[in-house]
């Protein structure tokens, strides 16, 4: 069941720099249809991480635009199911902290 205003994504690798175009196009399509589907900007992007074993600095470069311009347009994200791993990769790049400045939040344990 989807809810209103809710987009979640799910990746399944690493973003890294071999995949972050792809990972950003992901996110931009399904955040566009669910504005094209209300008719409207703004709500909440989960990014569900459980498939996201590692960060390196091009793949946190793409993540920290996508903050920026999705909070622009009314949005907020929120990262859940980041592994150990992941949350040392985000912490090092400055993504945690980006999310935090941006009203978002890593969620443990989702």
């Amino acid at each position: 069941e989807e809810e209103e205003g809710v987009v979640v994504c799910s990746f399944g690798g690493p973003i890294i720099f071999a995949s972050k175009d792809f990972f950003d196009r992901c996110i931009r399509r399904a955040v566009a249809a669910e504005e094209r589907r209300r008719g409207e900007a703004g709500g909440y992007v989960v990014l569900d991480c459980c498939g996201v074993r590692a960060m390196d600095s091009s793949g946190a470069g793409v993540v920290k635009s996508m903050l920026s311009r999705l909070q622009g347009q009314g949005w907020h994200v929120l990262l859940c199911s980041a592994s150990p791993s992941l949350q040392e990769d985000l912490d090092r790049h400055g993504v945690r902290d980006a999310l935090r400045e941006r009203g978002g939040r890593v969620v443990l344990g989702v």
